[in-house]
């Protein structure tokens, strides 16, 4: 690789990771991916993404139209606490993905900054 095309790379890099950060994410290849050089694959493992975990929440059975009052008002009970703990769910999953991306964002800051940096350098060496 020249330096001409050190340049090109290092000039268009922080347009192309900036717009990556605002995309959704790639849906899985069918197809086979080619191995890379052993360089850049060393660069290249990220970290292992974390599973997120499924509500522990249960859902309360229905007693009928028909059944006693007491089963109905206990039904409405366990709904509601079945609704709570599906909302306090789905704000700890909406916190954990937010994290996530401003994360992804960060990374891509920090990228486009040594980036710019780089470029200074090699503006300098000239």
């Amino acid at each position: 690789m020249n330096l001409r095309s050190i340049l090109i790379v290092l000039a268009t890099a922080p347009a192309a990771v900036a717009s990556l950060a605002q995309t959704p994410p790639a849906q899985p290849q069918t197809q086979p991916t080619r191995a890379q050089p052993p360089a850049a694959a060393a660069g290249s493992a990220g970290p292992a993404m974390p599973s997120i975990p499924p509500h522990g929440c249960v859902q309360p059975v229905y007693p009928g139209k028909n059944a006693p009052d007491a089963k109905i008002k206990d039904f409405n009970s366990t709904n509601k606490a079945y609704g709570d703990c599906i909302r306090a769910y789905i704000d700890s999953v909406r916190t954990l993905a937010n994290n996530a991306v401003q994360s992804g964002n960060d990374a891509v800051t920090e990228y486009n900054n040594f980036t710019v940096e780089v470029q200074k350098q090699i503006d300098a060496d000239k």
